[in-house]
């Protein structure tokens, strides 16, 4: 669904990332966000875990959808990433933005 790159020339502590729906999937859908060292397509629950974006519209954050291994306060080295993806189901039809706050470490 998106990635985004650590774009400081120091590590960070990603405070909380929201994603936010206008429209649902049209059908049954979860997503994962987190941060990943591996690559820029990776998935990862350490922000949110399994949030399903196809019952309401909405604002999304790790503060109150993380589910079961999402939290705050992730560090994440320079050039690595934020990513978010289906975890399950499917993504059709999903429209909306994301947004990642962060403090440089």
């Amino acid at each position: 669904m998106f990635s985004w790159v650590n774009p400081e020339t120091s590590d960070i502590l990603v405070e909380y990332v929201a994603v936010k729906t206008t429209h649902v999937a049209t059908s049954a859908c979860t997503v994962d966000c987190g941060t990943t060292a591996a690559s820029a397509t990776t998935l990862s629950d350490n922000l949110i875990d399994g949030k399903d974006v196809n019952a309401a519209i909405g604002t999304f954050t790790n503060m109150e959808s993380a589910g079961t291994n999402g939290k705050a306060g992730q560090r994440l080295a320079t050039a690595k990433w934020v990513t978010g993806s289906v975890a399950s189901g499917a993504s059709a039809g999903i429209v909306g933005t994301y947004e990642v706050y962060y403090r440089v470490l």
